[in-house]
């Protein structure tokens, strides 16, 4: 995904002076602090865990300073919008097309605090051997049993009783 945002970000003129190396880096820690805090949370509470990406771009995204200073917010929604990975990525976005001398320790600090414990839950849930209690949102085994054949329904009536 740090990829694929460095590529639209160089075609529309963004960051062209910025280091393309720390540009990469940062975006790809922003993913990964989005991506293994949610799924941390899955592993912890299940399919509701997903619900914090929602949180993030609708309540994050609009308190994370990217938009809106956060002089500008509220001192609590100010405060929480530094140490959501929507506003530690914003300032790391920022400084690093910006604001090349700034320092990244708050933002550094959040992302990695977010991408480590995320990452860590669902590593150490794995390796603990938890998936035979895994839940999944349909349930495979009713669309193909594990012995691998198909039921269908079969009548009732033997081969002679159908025959006239």
């Amino acid at each position: 995904s740090a990829a694929i945002v460095l590529a639209f970000s160089s075609i529309y003129g963004v960051g062209s002076g910025a280091d393309t190396g720390e540009l990469f880096w940062t975006y790809a820690l922003i993913s990964l602090a989005i991506t293994g805090s949610i799924s941390g949370l899955v592993t912890l509470f299940g399919p509701v865990g997903s619900l914090t990406g929602g949180f993030y771009f609708l309540i994050g995204a609009t308190i994370s300073g990217a938009s809106i200073p956060w002089t500008f917010l509220p001192h609590f929604w100010a405060l929480l919008g530094q140490w959501l990975p929507t506003g530690g990525g914003a300032q790391l976005i920022r400084n690093s097309l910006y604001f090349p001398a700034a320092s990244n320790t708050t933002a550094l600090l959040c992302l990695g605090l977010y991408a480590g414990i995320g990452t860590l839950l669902v590593l150490v849930w794995n390796i603990m051997g938890n998936r035979d209690s895994r839940t999944s949102a349909i349930d495979v085994d009713a669309l193909y049993p594990v012995t691998g054949e198909h039921h269908h329904h079969h009548d009732t009536s033997t081969e002679a009783e159908s025959q006239p």
